[in-house]
């Protein structure tokens, strides 16, 4: 899994630089892995920086959310792989988490355009920031403007990296119907993909991604009902990933799993709960890893 997919990529334009359609994927992670690759092989250093990035993500977790929280989100399937295999995610997880509870509006707002660095799409998040201090966007809005001042000064485009979204990977916004139309016709699902030695039918892909958004939602609901502090800032933050999700159309719909990680507040709502369901969501999980595991690397699970 460390070369295939993304982490090929990420891998590929730190050894390489940018070149070709790779121009749309965000600079941290690979500059984090020029950075270490000088010492170790480039595989490992994905792998290490990944994986340092994972710690350091849950025990902010720990120490602004609690410890179950913590615990949730440690043995949450999705966040179990893609802490693991060289993918950006961890990254923004700890950026973000970062600009979510840290009280200096400056640091904040570093951190928030730091994230938006890792993870273009994140930006879109920058609304509910206003409620914690609107001084705090600033930074990252400035930072988005010299993401397409970069563009056209290097590719004479300012969109170009919408342009190629679209090309490579049908990337943009539609009706939740359109979405689920290409999830069980459209050219990614209708290839052979197998889970072992079965293969994977594609009505399957669309009850995946509702079943997530369905335990996502619930979890907005139950962080809502909590007692947490600033649980209406987390709420709205939690909201501004997932519901543009629910309008994406292409091989970012495939991604949803993994898209959705970045709203774990919600898994203060689930820590909430008694502890039935709490032992119940662990049984579910442990199971489920393996699963997601194998899935992800025959068949590209998010």
């Amino acid at each position: 899994m460390g070369t295939k997919w993304d982490s090929y990529i990420y891998e590929s334009i730190a050894s390489h630089g940018y070149a070709g359609y790779y121009i749309v994927f965000s600079p941290v992670y690979p500059a984090l892995i020029y950075i270490l690759h000088i010492i170790l092989p480039t595989v490992f250093s994905a792998y290490i920086i990944v994986n340092i990035f994972g710690y350091i993500f849950v025990y902010i977790i720990y120490r602004y959310l609690g410890l179950k929280t913590a615990l949730l989100i440690s043995i949450f399937p999705v966040y179990v792989v893609f802490s693991t295999i060289p993918y950006s995610d961890d990254i923004l997880l700890t950026f973000i988490s970062l600009a979510l509870f840290i009280n200096s509006s400056t640091i904040s707002s570093i951190f928030l355009s730091l994230s938006v660095l890792t993870f273009y799409n994140i930006i879109i998040t920058i609304p509910a920031f206003i409620m914690k201090n609107w001084k705090i966007i600033i930074m990252p809005i400035l930072t988005g403007i010299g993401i397409f001042i970069a563009y056209f000064i290097f590719f004479g485009n300012p969109f170009i990296y919408f342009n190629i979204e679209k090309e490579y990977w049908n990337a943009g916004f539609t009706l939740p119907n359109v979405q689920a139309m290409f999830l069980l016709n459209g050219w990614f699902t209708s290839e052979p993909w197998k889970f072992l030695n079965f293969e994977i039918p594609r009505p399957l892909w669309l009850i995946r991604n509702y079943l997530f958004f369905i335990f996502y939602f619930l979890g907005d609901y139950f962080l809502l009902k909590s007692n947490l502090k600033n649980r209406k800032f987390l709420f709205l933050y939690s909201l501004l990933v997932e519901m543009p999700l629910l309008f994406i159309n292409g091989v970012p719909a495939i991604s949803i799993p993994r898209l959705l990680l970045p709203a774990f507040p919600i898994f203060y709502g689930y820590a909430s709960l008694r502890k039935n369901i709490i032992y119940l969501y662990a049984i579910i999980s442990i199971f489920l890893i393996p699963i997601i595991t194998i899935w992800q690397m025959t068949a590209f699970f998010s």
